[in-house]
């Protein structure tokens, strides 16, 4: 266990005082999270909680609290794990937007294109075989790398469903 001071009466603070200056003394930010693995120690349940609070030394970095916490504290590991979560779900999103916005952008590209080509066929006083041919070619081949470009897309938001579903597979079985 820590070793709790005495306060100036020569009796032993209360728990949360004895905690409280233990911090201090060890030059620890009064943080709830900190107060939380000292108490933990405090209570001397976890041996080696104990020994790895007691081998930072003073002034420990709030990094090295926070891993230990995270090795020895099932909830602050929950939390990590949730912000993970959280984290890999938002950059999923906006990758999924991302994916969106080019479709739109195709597609209106597409659109754009056969807006024009209709236009130009409308304007013209006489239509050959060989301009009809080769305006169809030229659909032909655009119609094509659109719906090659949507499949990409589509492909590619799967993908980003399948990775949400892991996700929250993992999350499930965190739960139980």
């Amino acid at each position: 266990m820590l070793q709790p001071s005495i306060q100036g009466t020569g009796h032993p603070a209360t728990t949360a005082g004895k905690i409280a200056t233990t911090m201090q003394q060890m030059g620890v930010a009064g943080l709830p999270r900190n107060y939380e693995l000292f108490y933990e120690a405090y209570t001397g349940a976890n041996r080696d909680l104990v020994s790895d609070i007691l081998n930072l030394g003073g002034r420990p970095a709030q990094e090295a609290l926070d891993a230990i916490a995270e090795r020895h504290l099932k909830h602050a590991s929950r939390r990590s794990i949730v912000e993970d979560a959280h984290n890999t779900v938002e950059k999923k999103i906006e990758e999924v937007m991302v994916l969106l916005l080019k479709e739109r952008k195709s597609l209106e590209s597409y659109n754009q294109f056969l807006d024009e080509t209709s236009s130009g066929i409308k304007n013209r006083a006489s239509l050959t075989r060989e301009l009809l041919e080769k305006v169809v070619d030229v659909m032909a081949s655009a119609t094509d790398a659109t719906i090659s470009h949507g499949q990409d897309i589509a492909s590619s938001i799967a993908d980003k469903s399948a990775e949400l579903e892991t996700l929250k597979e993992k999350l499930e079985e965190y739960k139980k």
